[in-house]
């Protein structure tokens, strides 16, 4: 959640919405998708985030300041009350999001029709 969305924790929702993405992913069944977040999370292809620069900030959160800092631990309640359950599913029970223009993947695939939320700079689909 912090590498994915650390530049929207002040966005209502953005946060709460990236995490449910994985959650409802793991919880949807389709065989397409790994069963647990672990594998969800680390499925290839799927967070452009996954190895890049905050991630491996987060390793180490003790050297995270400003911003980060403050993203990071949003990250952390984010994810312990989606997890727990006691953060509503702000996205409708998408299963994917981009941030920016959707790819030519994205129109294609999904379309307009499957949009279930935008909480900017997110868009959400079913």
């Amino acid at each position: 959640i912090f590498a994915e969305a650390a530049g929207q924790h002040r966005v209502p929702g953005a946060m709460e919405g990236v995490g449910h993405v994985v959650r409802n992913r793991v919880e949807s069944g389709l065989p397409n998708f790994p069963r647990t977040y672990q594998g969800v999370i680390y499925q290839r292809g799927q967070f452009t985030s996954v190895g890049g620069e905050l991630w491996q900030k987060a390793a180490d959160p003790g050297a995270l300041t400003g911003p980060n800092l403050r993203a990071y631990s949003r990250a952390l309640t984010v994810a312990e009350g989606m997890y727990y359950g006691t953060i509503p599913d702000p996205t409708g029970g998408a299963l994917y999001f981009h941030s920016g223009e959707p790819t030519r993947w994205f129109r294609e695939a999904l379309g307009e029709s499957r949009v279930t939320a935008r909480i900017p700079p997110f868009t959400f689909y079913k």
